[in-house]
């Protein structure tokens, strides 16, 4: 049963890095700013608002292999509110414990 358990996980790791793996040269195509409040005290709230400057790409190419067989497919990006050609808006909330 481990060996059963050990080849899904196996999977579940590659279909994570299947995943993973596109999305993050979505994400490395910004540079970010952002401004932001803190509040004071052990346990604090913060809030940020900012802007991640680059241009997104029109579609995510992805390459899925199972059971031997591989297969390139591309996904366009849906219409996203706060993304267009030159960036993204990027807010953040936050609640945390400083010692």
């Amino acid at each position: 049963m481990d060996s059963c358990e050990s080849a899904e996980e196996k999977e579940s790791q590659k279909l994570t890095h299947l995943v993973k793996s596109p999305l993050n040269r979505f994400r490395d195509n910004f540079g970010n700013f952002a401004w932001g409040l803190k509040t004071g005290g052990v346990l604090y709230f913060r809030i940020e608002a900012g802007y991640g400057l680059g241009s997104p790409p029109k579609s995510i190419d992805f390459t899925a292999t199972a059971n031997g067989v591989t297969e390139s497919f591309s996904e366009p990006i849906p219409e996203i509110p706060g993304v267009n050609e030159s960036g993204l808006l990027i807010g953040n909330i936050g609640i945390g414990f400083s010692f």
